[in-house]
């Protein structure tokens, strides 16, 4: 009988590891087809009715956000406007049917019952937003209208990012072949996701994932369309709602 073969303990023994992702956190990239320069202009205007009013507010003094009367005045009745808000509103739709499997149908979904908002900023090297993510809402997205060198990226917090304290793992970069997208960690954890825009790009992620933009030094002029997408869920019809009595819930206020 042959003695079993003895294994040096002091060689390298790794098992053969076979990877699986789990967990994924989907991020579309889309682009939108039609006259920049218009956009552009038609922004400008919008922003420049802001700026007067909030003056060197720079928290506010970029974007239509706050100003919904001057959003709806200068960007909300445009032909480019109502082309970008159908294209946005069919593309959910489309997203929820496929890769949410969501029966348009039963969800009853229509063009017009799916929430779309959105707002115009104009960001020079003064501006920056913070971390923030989008409550209340399904999928948000930003529409890069124009991206003069050098532009800020945007930064996406991988929400697995307790796993990074528990392995304590490095930030190494890892940019990707196109040149836009940049990774930032390890292969096993990913810290952060920076995705660097051209013109006509339009970024959707969950709305959940915490994102901000950066001040960028020399930055001249970024222009951006950001958005919102939801609708209303719907759970089915209940054949006690034909029963009971109707009641206005008005009177609840937060006040006193």
């Amino acid at each position: 009988m042959r003695p079993n073969r003895q294994t040096k303990t002091n060689q390298f023994q790794p098992l053969e590891a076979y990877r699986t992702e789990l967990f994924a956190t989907p991020f579309w990239k889309l682009r939108f087809n039609y006259n920049l320069d218009e956009i552009v202009r038609d922004v400008r205007k919008a922003v420049s009715v802001v700026e007067r009013q909030s003056g060197g507010d720079t928290k506010r003094n970029y974007t239509t956000y706050f100003d919904r009367d001057i959003h709806d005045e200068y960007i909300g009745q445009t032909e480019w406007c109502k082309q970008l808000i159908t294209n946005l509103k069919d593309t959910y739709v489309d997203i929820m049917h496929k890769e949410f499997l969501k029966d348009p149908r039963e969800q009853n979904m229509l063009r017009s019952n799916i929430h779309c908002c959105l707002w115009v900023n104009r960001y020079t090297d003064q501006h920056e937003h913070s971390v923030h993510n989008h409550k209340g809402t399904i999928l948000s997205g930003t529409f890069y209208v124009k991206t003069s060198q050098p532009c800020a990226p945007i930064i996406f917090e991988s929400p697995n990012e307790y796993a990074n304290m528990l392995f304590m793992t490095e930030d190494r970069h890892h940019q990707g072949d196109n040149g836009q997208d940049n990774h930032f960690g390890v292969p096993a954890v990913q810290k952060e996701f920076q995705f660097q825009p051209r013109d006509g790009d339009i970024a959707l992620w969950p709305s959940y994932l915490y994102h901000h933009v950066p001040s960028q030094e020399n930055q001249e002029e970024r222009i951006s369309i950001s958005f919102n997408l939801a609708h209303s869920v719907m759970y089915g019809p209940s054949t006690t709602d034909k029963l009971l009595d109707e009641c206005d819930y008005s009177f609840l206020t937060q006040e006193g």
